[in-house]
């Protein structure tokens, strides 16, 4: 890119820049289009930050990001800058597990019952499967609804390591009444994922954060990825989380105008019961877009280390391209990371391969973010937003990439 050009972006908060350590398609004209798109939509929904990549066979062929860090202050993102990835996070929780059932510690078959025989719960959960928890089979409460001060003092209770209070947690929710019976349904559920999370992690031995890095970020060299609020002690020059009291957004849907609706919505769940919690409010539908100015995320917010592994990774937009460039070779039946014995249950009997131009979607009241794949093509994109609410704007990218 000529050095006029590249400063006119960056006037407007725009960066560009090659991978340094992973090659780029020589596709020049797409970054400099991206890099309009992704301003011109942040520009619409008056977002504080964006990142967004264009992913495809090869690699990575775009990225670009616009707006600052925070609303506060006149810090710009950057290609390095690190967004959470909130649900987004559970595919990478889903290689993780399938890479320790390749290890031979686990196997999708695998009860809650022998690995947790000590844990009190209700019996109807102890013959609930490792398969059943990553497909939210389990009839596992949901806890999508953590903005009440009855979620704030639930998760506040929980004192100690982090590994004592993922423990205590998953003892909590299994002594809590199931949405339905085990394997008759669906229904989205973070809990879930932190109780397959503690299946994998008490069968290694090992915590959670170091399983994720040596199983998924190591191999697909994810360098600038981690776990919880981007901006932290560790990290201070990070985009911040905003809110505008905006809904989430969080389900997996149809994105584009070859794949359906371009609505944000929460996950759709069948049966159960509808008393009040955290963990037994079921719905959780979006509320109305908000006009309101973005707001940063209050400092002393309330960090949820037990729901790691449903929502708790954040990275760079060019390792998330890395993980969703992954994504995209499996569904052409090439694995790099797991044996073919392994991938096949996970994406075929278990049903977790990546649809054609299905988004899956991350959010909450402050983050949003996500990523589709068109296999028939070749094609993926991602995007990500330090805001929350965000979700119509990931799928304005998804439905422009779609069209070129």
């Amino acid at each position: 890119m000529r050095r006029r050009e590249f400063m006119q972006l960056a006037g407007l908060g725009i960066t560009l820049s090659a991978a340094k350590a992973w090659a780029w398609a020589e596709e020049p004209d797409k970054q400099q289009w991206l890099a309009d798109l992704v301003h011109a939509v942040r520009e619409k929904y008056k977002l504080p930050g964006m990142a967004a990549a264009i992913i495809g066979k090869a690699g990575l062929v775009a990225a670009a990001v616009s707006g600052v860090r925070h609303v506060d202050k006149p810090d710009l993102v950057t290609l390095d800058d690190r967004f959470l990835l909130a649900s987004c996070t559970k595919t990478m929780s889903q290689l993780t597990i399938a890479r320790v059932v390749d290890a031979g510690k686990l196997t999708f078959q695998t009860t809650i019952r022998e690995v947790l025989p000590d844990m009190e719960m209700r019996d109807v959960y102890r013959d609930v499967t490792l398969g059943q928890l990553l497909t939210f089979q389990g009839g596992i409460q949901p806890y999508m609804n953590f903005q009440s001060s009855e979620a704030e003092r639930l998760f506040g209770s929980f004192k100690g390591a982090v590994a004592e209070q993922r423990r205590a947690f998953v003892r909590h929710v299994l002594s809590e009444e199931p949405v339905a019976t085990p394997g008759s349904s669906r229904n989205y559920s973070n809990a879930s994922y932190a109780i397959a999370a503690l299946l994998a992690t008490t069968r290694t031995g090992r915590d959670w954060e170091s399983l994720m890095t040596e199983h998924v970020f190591t191999p697909l060299g994810m360098t600038r990825a981690g776990f919880g609020r981007p901006s932290n002690a560790e990290h201070p020059n990070e985009p911040w989380l905003h809110s505008n009291g905006s809904g989430p957004g969080l389900s997996d849907e149809p994105a584009g105008k070859k794949g359906g609706p371009k609505k944000a919505g929460g996950p759709k769940t069948k049966g159960g019961p509808k008393t009040k919690g955290p963990g037994l409010v079921r719905k959780n539908p979006p509320a109305p877009v908000s006009n309101e100015p973005y707001r940063p995320q209050p400092e002393n917010a309330q960090e949820r280390v037990a729901l790691a592994a449903a929502g708790g990774v954040h990275c760079s937009i060019g390792d998330f391209a890395r993980f969703v460039h992954y994504e995209l070779q499996t569904t052409a039946g090439k694995d790099p990371l797991l044996t073919p014995a392994t991938s096949a249950e996970l994406r075929e009997k278990l049903g977790l391969l990546r649809r054609e131009g299905v988004a899956v979607r991350g959010g909450s009241t402050y983050v949003s973010a996500g990523y589709i794949l068109w296999p028939s093509r070749k094609l993926a994109a991602a995007a990500m937003v330090n805001a929350g609410g965000a979700a119509p704007a990931c799928t304005d990218i998804f439905n422009a990439v779609e069209e070129t």
